[in-house]
């Protein structure tokens, strides 16, 4: 890490990520912030803005969705899919609210959190989002979005990257914006990952070898590019990459460099708040609300004794 870090600096952001109580444990190898696309063509049809705020975004899919064609917004809210973990983590967030506070410690229920619910609900009982959404996986607004039946969505580059270069006509009809700001911001979570060389691997110099190859800050910038804007690069050095100029990819760096928070933001990473985003903690509270009809006030309650379980099973 310091051999690499001397060479070009790691963000302060990716830098946290491979520290476990204090010591560093990893080299930090991508990020991967996520931004909104949105169907230029039907705004500019209806007289409309792509939205810079939430509550912007709430008027203006509803405004499309009455319009009666497609839906105005959609994402996954379900298992197996992390992209609504991640919507519901961004909506905590923006509120400033979150799921663990700056100590590490269980923070999910709060009055911040219930305006974050509320909203994401509402925007389901409403109509502005389609009710299926409680069951889509991963993939399922990438679909969406590319089969023309929504006109808003959260989501890596990975949408892009189809547009590119399977339908260049949705893509020329598509605007991609940084995440909505909230009260307390505008956020995203950069998914951070690393690399590591266990001590007790037979071939420790080669394996160290082989990081440093890999990471050497050319070399590293050219894989990274590779991937379309599909993940980032952890070195403030390569953000200002002609690359990251072209419009579409440009939110992408933008939102992963500013805007980057981490599972257990504002606290440190931790087990705990890696095990409460995998096990879908949030994607079943706010479906406590939507299927079964509990207040968000009831629903936050089971989250917040969920999220308690699993901090305490890793005390």
């Amino acid at each position: 890490f310091n051999e690499l870090n001397r060479k070009s600096p790691f963000s302060d952001l990716m830098a946290t990520m491979v520290k476990y109580q204090g010591k560093i444990v990893g080299i930090p190898l991508t990020t991967g912030g996520e931004a909104h696309f949105w169907r230029k063509d039907i705004l500019d049809d209806m007289g409309l803005t792509a939205p810079d705020t939430w509550t912007e975004l709430k008027s203006t899919a509803k405004k499309i969705t009455l319009a009666g064609d497609v839906y105005g917004f959609a994402t996954a809210l379900g298992r197996p899919a992390t992209d609504g973990e991640k919507l519901l983590e961004v909506a905590l967030w923006c509120n400033g609210a979150s799921v663990m506070d700056k100590d590490g410690k269980p923070a999910l229920k709060s009055a911040e959190a219930k305006t974050a619910f509320e909203f994401v609900a509402g925007m389901v009982r409403e109509g502005i989002m389609p009710e299926g959404i409680t069951s889509w996986d991963d993939g399922a607004n990438n679909r969406a979005y590319q089969t023309r039946s929504v006109a808003g969505v959260q989501n890596s580059a990975s949408v892009y990257n189809y547009m590119n270069t399977q339908d260049k006509e949705l893509l020329n009809d598509t605007v991609i914006i940084p995440i909505p700001k909230g009260p307390a911001g505008r956020f995203t979570d950069t998914v951070p990952h690393a690399v590591g060389v266990n001590k007790s691997t037979k071939n420790l110099k080669a394996a160290k070898d082989l990081v440093l190859y890999i990471m050497d800050l050319d070399r590293y910038n050219g894989w990274i590019k590779e991937a379309g804007g599909q993940i980032q690069p952890v070195y403030p050095a390569l953000v200002s990459d002609p690359f990251w100029s072209d419009p579409y990819r440009k939110p992408f760096i933008e939102m992963g460099a500013r805007y980057g928070a981490y599972q257990g933001y504002p606290g440190p990473g931790s087990a705990a708040a890696g095990e409460i985003f995998s096990t879908y903690v949030l994607s079943d509270t706010i479906q406590k609300v939507i299927i079964d009809g509990w207040s968000v006030d009831r629903a936050l309650d089971w989250g917040m004794e969920k999220v308690t379980e699993i901090y305490e099973r890793w005390q």
